[in-house]
């Protein structure tokens, strides 16, 4: 799955997300006072089954495996936020983010950590307010090591402008 490999990618870019990968979000999405979500690009659903297992209620989900196409959907169910495992596969990455912004009021995206330093990441990457660090994660269930790549949460917020600050390890209190 990353850069450094020479394992082929999945259609669609269908790694199901671990449930290491919501364990620092979830802090802050309560902080947030989100309750609601949605995930239009849910794949398998784990995204989806881990925040509710931790008291979060998805109010839209769908994939292009089931003939949903995200970028075609306009309302997502009234969701407070999408949180979301989407494609990293650039040419699908940046149309769903442009689409996701202005759709909801919040958007946390989980991504490989080196987004943020590329050159077609710059228009994107002034409207997102925060990213937070995690752990490398093990995308292949049963498979003995983590990715070689970090990963990291975006969030984007409407109406933001002047790129993101760091949510530190440690870090207390609430989001802008």
């Amino acid at each position: 799955m990353g850069k450094r490999s020479d394992f082929p990618r999945r259609k669609n870019d269908l790694y199901d997300t671990p449930p290491d990968a919501i364990v620092r979000l979830v802090p802050w999405l309560h902080a947030e006072g989100i309750e609601t979500f949605a995930a239009p690009c849910d794949g398998n659903g784990c995204l989806r089954m881990h925040l509710g297992q931790v008291g979060f209620r998805c109010v839209h989900h769908g994939d292009i495996l089931q003939g949903r196409d995200a970028l075609a959907e306009h309302h997502f169910g009234g969701a407070d936020a999408i949180i979301e495992n989407p494609p990293w596969t650039r040419p699908l990455l940046h149309p769903l983010i442009d689409h996701f912004v202005a759709s909801v009021p919040v958007t946390w995206l989980l991504l490989d950590a080196g987004w943020m330093f590329t050159k077609q990441s710059v228009l994107l990457l002034d409207r997102c307010t925060h990213f937070l660090p995690i752990a490398r994660q093990r995308w292949i269930p049963d498979s003995l090591f983590t990715a070689k790549d970090d990963c990291c949460w975006y969030r984007f917020k409407q109406g933001h402008s002047g790129g993101p600050r760091l949510i530190l390890p440690d870090a207390e209190g609430g989001l802008p």
